[in-house]
């Protein structure tokens, strides 16, 4: 009777593993493309594919991209 569970959890377990998280390999940080390769914005990527995903490699990438792109510019009048 064991066997059979123990297969079964084993199956879903590499079915599972398998599966991939559903966020697109990003090679450009700072210009991501969506999953059909079009370009997104990176705050449009965040929420669109990383919602609940903070350890996915790529997720981090774009979101260090969003964070440094934002800093840039000129300051605003008065400084």
């Amino acid at each position: 009777m064991k066997k059979p569970i123990g297969l079964l959890l084993l199956t879903v377990i590499v079915l599972l593993s398998a599966c991939g998280d559903g966020v697109p390999k990003v090679a450009d940080a700072h210009n991501p493309l969506d999953a059909d390769g079009n370009a997104i914005k990176g705050t449009e990527f965040l929420q669109k594919y990383c919602a609940g995903k903070p350890t996915n490699e790529d997720c981090v990438k774009v979101q260090k991209a969003v964070s440094s792109d934002s800093t840039k510019g000129g300051l605003p009048k008065g400084w």
